[in-house]
């Protein structure tokens, strides 16, 4: 009859170490799967993990009934899903977001179990691996596989998440250009302060009148038009300079007009607004042409969800050229296409 050896205080070692990796499983899928895990129910969710690797090692040595079953793909996906429902909980979960879990759990716990079993032999023998060693590669394998796919999936994601596409309405014509909600243009009117969108002179033309776009593309372009006389057509009174610096610019004037209505959406949300003002760039703000306009933050700001045709009004409500006491009067400066206070 063959007799197996248990060691205790081998097991609790073991038995710690395997908890240490199913909370760094458990971590690494809400951080993959973009779920919140409150650290106490993690601390449940390895503890049930726990739990199976003990009942594992005691039935490898025949303390408890089962023998190889402990070891069978049904039972592993039964403490698999238990350590999923403990740690994020069942109710009101959509089954849609219970793929978005199986998904990195099962990927990071085939990536961690292989590693450590791979290990664990290499640099033990089939009769006695070193389990030690293969814990902590497998740690080490979760730290790594999470980082990478957390920026792989988020690289590609975090794109689309800050564009959208911004409507112009401006005497009678409507416009739309794929835009890009930039958090760094905080550049307002002076007077009003109004936040401005930023946009390429070549994609606003079709909303200009015919007469004056030579003499727009060259204001765009930081030079003055060579007609001198373009200030006296009847079409050209819709411009005003808004004062601006920028990298290797330290002052210049960015030319901007104040269209009917804009309307931005990027099919989360949505806000609908008068008060604000449109600057034209000649530079091409993407050299891809994802994007051929930079929503500032403070207009995105009053945007609502869009569950609905409802609409809302710019963050700024008084009259204009009428600024409450407290604001004082600020230009704006252009930083790497995105404005900014000055």
């Amino acid at each position: 009859m063959t007799e197996t050896v248990l060691y205790v205080d081998e097991l609790t070692v073991h038995a710690l170490m395997n908890g240490w990796v199913d909370y760094l499983l458990l971590g690494a899928t809400a951080q993959l799967a973009d779920e919140p895990l409150p650290r106490r129910r993690r601390l449940a969710g390895a503890a049930v993990g726990t739990a199976y690797y003990v009942l594992y090692r005691l039935a490898n040595v025949g303390l408890l009934p089962g023998g190889s079953l402990w070891s069978s793909l049904a039972v592993l996906l039964l403490f698999g899903g238990l350590m999923l429902t403990v740690a994020f909980g069942w109710g009101g979960r959509q089954p849609s977001r219970w793929v978005g879990l199986l998904g990195p759990f099962g990927l990071f716990a085939c990536l961690a179990a292989g590693s450590a079993f791979a290990i664990a032999y290499r640099v033990g023998t089939p009769a006695a691996p070193q389990w030690p060693a293969g814990f902590l590669t497998a740690a080490f394998t979760l730290l790594v596989s999470a980082r990478l796919a957390w920026g792989l999936t988020h690289r590609a994601a975090l794109p689309r998440s800050w564009q959208g596409r911004l409507r112009i309405d401006w005497r009678g014509r409507s416009l739309e250009l794929p835009a890009w909600l930039d958090s760094g243009n905080q550049a307002e009117d002076p007077l009003t302060h109004d936040p401005v969108i930023v946009a390429e002179v070549d994609a606003v033309v079709p909303l200009l009148p015919v007469t004056v776009v030579p003499a727009v593309r060259q204001l765009a372009a930081g030079r003055w038009p060579a007609d001198s006389n373009w200030m006296q057509h009847p079409d050209s009174c819709f411009l005003r300079p808004l004062p601006y610096a920028a990298v290797g610019q330290p002052r210049g004037l960015l030319w901007c007009f104040r269209p009917d209505k804009v309307h931005w959406h990027d099919g989360y949300q949505e806000v609908e607004t008068r008060r604000c003002l449109l600057g034209l760039t000649s530079s091409p703000l993407d050299r891809h042409r994802r994007y051929r306009a930079l929503v500032p933050a403070a207009l995105a700001a009053a945007a609502v969800p869009t569950t609905g045709p409802q609409t809302v009004s710019s963050p700024r409500s008084w009259p204009a050229g009428s600024p409450p006491a407290n604001q004082s009067s600020r230009g704006g400066s252009l930083v790497h296409g995105s404005a900014i206070p000055s």
